[in-house]
C-alpha cells in the first residue's frame, strides 16, 4: 500500500480578500503547480504546530488567527494524502511578504509567491488533492434559504430586509426555494433576487431544478434535491457553478461527491420546528459523515448563526436554514 502523508495547508486571506498562493518546485511531486503553502505534520506535532512551524519557514509569517477548514484525503497512486487546510485570516507577514505587491514575491525557500484573488484563484493549476479546498475557500459559511413567502412582495421585504442584515466577518448567501412556484414565476422572482444581491456583493443560487440556472445563467449556482441526481453520471453544471445538493445519509454524500458536487447540505443536525419530534443526526454522528467525505458540508437543521462555530468544529463549511435565519 502507498505511504500516507499527513500534511497541513494554510488558506491565508488579506484584509483586501487576495489569497496566497506558492508554487512547486519543479522537481517535487506534482511541481510546478501552485497550492496553498504548507508541509508535513511531523511526529508529536499538532495540526496547529505544524501549520505555525511551516508558514514560519517557507514564508517567514505568522498566522494569528486561524481555525480548521476542510480535510481531504486522495489517493495519487504512488502516495496517499491527508491533507488539512485551514483558513488564517490574520497574521504577522514577516519582512519578504510585501502586500503591497501581487507579484514577483519569493519565499524563503526560494518559491514563487502570488497574492491572488478570489476570482483569479480557479484560474490558476492545482494539485488535485487541492480541488475541494479550493470550493471550501470560496464558498460563503452561512446559506439563508427561504421560507414559503405568500406573494412576491413578502419575498422582496424579506430579501431586503436579509441584505441589511449581514453578520459581521461572514460571507453569506442566498437560496431561493419555492416548490410552490411556477417556473416562470419562479424565474421572475429569482432576476429580482438576483439583481439585489449582485448589488450587495452576495452569492445568489436558484433551487430545484438545473433547468433554471440554464435560464437564469448569471445566478451563482444551484441547489438541488438529491432525488435531482438520480441518473447522473456526470456533473449536471458547468465547472464555474456552484453546485449544492441536498443530502441526507453516507450514500447521498458520497454520490454528491463522486457526481462532482462542489459542497452538500446534510440534514438534520438537530430538530427542527417543522419537525419537532426528530431528534435529528447530532452533532457526532453529523461530523462522522461529514469527515468521510471530500467535500465542504453545511449543517442544516435547527441551525442559526450562533451554531457556526459548533459546525466548523465538527468539520463542516458552515451553517444553512430557514426559519433560525
Amino acid at each position: 500500500m502507498a505511504p500516507l502523508i499527513h500534511v497541513v495547508a494554510a488558506v491565508i486571506v488579506d484584509d483586501r480578500g487576495r489569497y496566497l498562493v506558492a508554487q512547486r518546485a519543479a522537481h517535487k511531486h506534482q511541481g510546478g503547480c501552485w497550492e496553498f503553502p504548507g508541509g508535513k505534520v511531523d511526529p508529536g506535532e499538532t495540526e496547529a504546530q505544524a501549520l505555525t512551524r511551516e508558514l514560519a519557514e517557507e514564508i517567514g509569517l505568522t498566522p494569528t488567527q486561524q481555525r480548521p477548514l476542510l480535510r481531504v484525503c486522495h489517493d495519487y497512486g504512488d502516495r496517499r494524502i491527508v491533507l488539512s487546510a485551514w483558513l488564517v485570516t490574520a497574521f504577522i507577514p514577516g519582512p519578504r511578504l510585501d502586500q503591497s505587491e501581487s507579484e514577483g514575491l519569493v519565499g524563503l525557500e526560494g518559491q514563487p509567491l502570488l497574492w491572488v484573488s478570489a476570482s483569479e484563484l480557479p484560474t490558476l493549476h492545482f494539485p488535485d488533492a487541492n480541488r475541494p479546498i479550493l470550493a471550501a475557500a470560496l464558498l460563503p459559511t452561512m446559506l439563508r434559504i427561504t421560507p414559503t413567502f405568500a406573494n412576491e412582495a413578502a419575498w422582496q421585504d424579506w430579501l431586503s430586509q436579509r441584505l441589511r442584515q449581514p453578520v459581521s466577518g461572514q460571507k453569506q448567501a442566498i437560496i431561493l426555494r419555492q416548490p410552490n412556484l411556477e417556473d416562470d414565476t419562479y424565474l421572475r422572482w429569482a432576476a429580482q433576487g438576483l439583481a439585489l444581491c449582485q448589488a450587495a456583493g452576495v452569492a445568489f443560487y436558484v433551487h430545484g431544478s438545473v433547468g433554471r440556472l440554464e435560464r437564469l445563467p448569471e445566478a451563482a449556482g444551484v441547489h438541488l434535491p438529491f432525488a435531482q441526481l438520480t441518473g447522473c453520471e456526470r456533473r449536471p453544471v458547468a465547472d464555474d457553478k456552484v453546485l449544492l445538493v441536498a443530502c441526507h445519509s453516507a450514500e447521498e454524500l458520497s454520490m454528491a461527491q463522486q457526481i462532482g458536487a462542489d459542497c452538500a447540505l446534510l440534514s438534520s443536525v438537530l430538530a427542527t420546528a417543522s419537525h419537532p419530534k426528530q431528534n435529528g443526526l447530532g452533532w457526532s454522528q453529523w461530523a462522522e459523515l461529514v469527515e468521510a467525505v471530500n467535500i465542504p458540508v453545511y449543517a442544516l437543521g435547527g441551525m442559526t448563526p450562533d451554531l457556526l462555530t459548533q459546525a466548523w468544529a465538527q468539520g463542516g463549511q458552515g451553517v444553512a436554514g430557514i426559519s433560525g435565519f
